[in-house]
């Protein structure tokens, strides 16, 4: 969290499990892979105040609950939300290919 003038963060592929709410301290951060881990919970509205995010991957995780609007503050470049376990109603930013992916059976 310290970081602040970090601009790249890639922790793909590891076993994560939580998204810190440190990394909202990193406010150069342009892109920010955390794809291919095992994250588990919702994706965090905080994620919307890192306005210089233009690349964001959170695919091939266990997320849950709804895509918090404030994830589509980042630009031109849809987030990468694709084989989660991510409910409608989703965000316009978000890709075809990625709500077709979604795991929808434990959804309302």
């Amino acid at each position: 969290g310290n970081l602040t003038n970090l601009e790249f963060l890639s922790l793909s592929n590891n076993q994560l499990t939580g998204i810190s709410p440190e990394i909202v301290n990193l406010t150069n951060l342009t892109r920010l892979w955390l794809n291919n881990n095992q994250l588990t919970g919702e994706i965090p509205s905080w994620i919307g105040n890192l306005m210089n995010l233009t690349v964001l991957y959170l695919s091939d995780n266990q997320l849950t609950g709804e895509i918090p609007p404030e994830i589509c503050n980042q630009g031109d470049s849809a987030p990468s939300v694709g084989n989660n376990q991510l409910c409608p109603p989703y965000p316009e930013c978000i890709s075809q290919d990625d709500i077709n992916s979604q795991d929808t059976s434990n959804c309302p």
